[in-house]
């Protein structure tokens, strides 16, 4: 049997792309001098560094004749400053502004006035590059707070992992702010996902293991209104014995961004990273990034919790 879903829209939706800091790329993906395609809100851009390891955006396609730049594309240097050569004629832009400053096979190289590549802000921190993105063009009003114990040393990175969904990308923030929904649908998600219908029919194993939440939320006042933060305390019972206690303290910051703080009673604390990348309407793709506290014992923990969040 084939099943369809069908997918239902309400009226006047929002806007389909957010407004703020987006997660374009891990910094991993991104080597010296090679050029990179990413999709993001429904644009090309490439992703690239200059010799000294800095980061640049920019449009993916040549306003020449729209020629594709990582597909050829040369990251080059001219007169002491980073810039892109396009592969088609060879036109080559500046990084840091996108201006065209070269046209190779004119009589003087000299470039056409005002032809430029649209470039856009980024900031590179806790293993992403992330891109301001604005639907009117503003420039960026808040920055992405910088977790001390990651620059510090303190927390180590353990791993990433990848999820798409399809749906509204404020469905997913609002999801999280939803501190009601937690007991009603996530008692037993560790060990049987999200699917009602197989926790209906197997009342016996959602008494094994299960979840108690205890929760609250809050929105942030101005100038920090871009955030709100979220008290969750979780207690795992196996049967009736507490197996984990966990208390976390999240921070959602701006549309696509959230910190996610736990500290366990066995010792165990460190920070999870949530970025949501819009990619196209009503696709989004979740990267998870978690860092923890050095350890056996901490490496287990994060096996349970990143899989626990994957099935919930």
């Amino acid at each position: 049997f084939k099943t369809n879903y069908t997918v239902k829209h309400q009226k006047n939706l929002p806007p389909l792309y957010p407004n703020g800091w987006i997660p374009a790329i891990e910094s991993s993906d991104v080597n010296n001098s090679r050029i990179v395609n990413v999709q993001l809100c429904g644009e090309e851009l490439i992703v690239f560094r200059g010799r000294e390891g800095e980061v640049h955006v920019l449009d993916a396609y040549c306003p020449h004749l729209g020629a594709k730049l990582s597909s050829g594309g040369h990251v080059m240097k001219l007169c002491n400053e980073v810039c892109v050569r396009c592969p088609f004629h060879g036109w080559v832009f500046r990084a840091n502004d996108g201006l065209c400053v070269q046209v190779p096979y004119t009589q003087t190289q000299s470039a056409p006035k005002g032809v430029r590549i649209k470039t856009y802000s980024n900031v590179e921190m806790h293993g992403f590059i992330y891109v301001w993105f604005h639907a009117d063009g503003l420039e960026a009003t808040w920055r992405i707070p910088k977790i001390n114990e990651i620059n510090s040393k303190w927390f180590d990175f353990v791993l990433s992992q990848f999820i798409h969904c399809f749906k509204h990308y404020k469905d997913i923030p609002e999801n999280g702010a939803d501190v009601y929904h937690f007991l009603q649908l996530h008692p037993w998600s560790t060990l049987m996902g999200s699917n009602l219908d197989t926790i209906n029919n197997n009342p016996f194993l959602s008494t094994i293991l299960k979840h108690n939440f205890e929760s609250s939320w809050t929105a942030c006042d101005s100038p920090e209104n871009h955030k709100s933060l979220m008290y969750l305390k979780l207690t795992s019972l196996f049967l009736t014995i507490p197996l984990i206690k966990m208390e976390m303290n999240v921070e959602q910051i701006g549309p696509s961004v959230v910190h996610l703080y736990f500290k366990s009673l066995m010792g165990v604390e460190g920070v999870l990273i949530q970025n949501v990348l819009p990619v196209r309407p009503f696709e989004q793709k979740l990267i998870h990034r978690l860092y923890i506290t050095p350890g056996f014992l901490s490496k287990l923990f994060s096996k349970f919790m990143l899989y626990g969040e994957s099935t919930m």
